[in-house]
């Protein structure tokens, strides 16, 4: 009766965790941890686990077993029933087993490369979902309180206008103006619902009221663009994949080399001999070597010889395409942090010059158009300065993801192929 009380107070201790942990930090690590697309990768990467299995097992020998009823019309007493045990041994295959091993690993290595890479690229996406959804939380906020302000502006004209109907014109402007303002709110918060929906791949549980720990960032941000060159050409696992993908295309071609050799077996089986007419054990050796395949080896190498050089343009064309994402991520960290500092202090003193004009306004030393398009510029700034403010923040990410190795900082090294060695393995990984 106990447990069946303590099972659904778990169940509410967990749900009740989710919603309280719904920080920028947590939500990364839920991502990094079961997101689809990194479930998908470690199961590519035990898949390239098990090949490892597969080829070092063509160095064992292979046990089989026969089974064969004889049944001769004349039923003399020579029909029999024979059971056939069969071991056989590969001998030499002119290096293609040792280079199905080395393939087998380079792929298992470079998948376990890709999937740290697909993590850190869930990173980044989850952190840019997060922080675009704060910042539209906090520009909608903004809207709602330039509303207000607007609204509070037209109450005042409204009532100057029933005292002096010649200012009018004054409550026209700031109708639409107020217009605008509830313009604007309507926008803000459509985006803050459109970036809910998309945060909520990440997250699929229901959101909290409001984002917390947006200033949350782990990851390393290099002091200089050569220091992140050196960074990605010694750590970071796209690269490393190319490089594993390169290595594995050279097994490759070494395996369709390999054909050009003889292949020599052995094996040793229990079988009927017609000569005495008895059951006995016979051993075989055998030799192979082709000498004519109509061309299939050679098409075999030079598709091999093909896929090599193709994998070297691949590895060549992933160390640009990271050295172009580190260019330009280091250049739009720095210009949205410029923009982020100009903007905080543009709008402060946007607030200085809303809070003078709004004196001289009801000193009538200003005019209401006046008032509307400072007000208008103090939102204006505001606005720019929480985007920019953001957009810096995503920017780190950006920078971090593409030096690679980020999700580890988010708990992604949690995240392992499980291998299950069979027990009758003679080696261990």
């Amino acid at each position: 009766m106990k447990a069946k009380t303590l099972f659904p107070a778990c169940l509410l201790v967990i749900a009740a965790n989710h919603a309280q942990g719904q920080t920028l930090a947590e939500t990364i690590h839920r991502a990094v941890i079961d997101y689809p697309t990194v479930n998908a990768a470690k199961f590519n990467a035990e898949s390239a686990q098990h090949d490892i299995d597969s080829a070092f097992a063509q160095h064992l020998p292979q046990v089989s077993i026969d089974a064969s009823a004889n049944q001769y019309e004349s039923s003399n007493k020579y029909s029999r029933d024979v059971i056939s045990p069969k071991v056989s041994m590969n001998l030499w295959a002119g290096g293609r087993i040792e280079s199905n091993i080395e393939k087998a690993e380079d792929l298992a290595q470079s998948a376990d490369s890709l999937l740290i890479n697909t993590q850190d690229e869930i990173v980044v996406a989850c952190a840019e979902a997060y922080l675009q959804w704060a910042k539209s939380k906090e520009l909608q906020k903004l809207a709602q309180e330039n509303l207000a302000v607007h609204q509070t502006l037209y109450d005042s004209i409204q009532k100057i206008v029933e005292l002096d109907p010649g200012r009018k014109i004054d409550l026209i402007q700031a109708q639409v103006r107020l217009d605008g303002a509830k313009i604007a709110l309507t926008s803000r918060t459509a985006e803050a619902k459109q970036s809910a929906k998309h945060l909520q791949r990440f997250w699929p549980d229901q959101l909290s009221e409001q984002p917390d720990g947006v200033d949350d960032f782990k990851g390393f941000l290099p002091s200089s663009i050569d220091d992140a060159f050196t960074l990605i050409e010694q750590q970071h696992p796209a690269l490393a994949s190319a490089q594993l993908t390169l290595n594995a295309a050279e097994a490759a071609l070494n395996i369709a080399k390999s054909q050009y050799q003889p292949q020599i077996n052995l094996s040793v089986n229990r079988q009927y001999n017609s000569d005495s007419r008895s059951v006995e054990f016979m051993g075989q050796a055998t030799a192979s070597l082709p000498l004519y395949s109509g061309g299939a080896i050679d098409a075999a190498v030079g598709k091999a010889n093909a896929d090599f050089f193709s994998a070297k343009s691949k590895l060549d064309d992933t160390r640009r395409v990271l050295r172009e994402k580190i260019s330009v991520f280091w250049e739009d960290l720095h210009a949205t942090k410029q923009r982020a500092d100009i903007g905080k202090k543009q709008s402060e003193m946007a607030g200085n010059v809303v809070t003078g004009y709004k004196l001289q306004f009801e000193l009538a030393k200003r005019s209401l158009l006046d008032l509307l398009n400072v007000q208008n510029d103090q939102f204006n700034y505001r606005s720019s300065t929480v985007s920019n403010e953001y957009d810096y923040r995503i920017a780190r990410f950006h920078l971090s993801g593409a030096l690679g190795q980020l999700s580890r900082v988010y708990g992604g090294g949690d995240v392992q192929p499980q291998i299950h060695e069979p027990a009758w393995m003679p080696w261990t990984r």
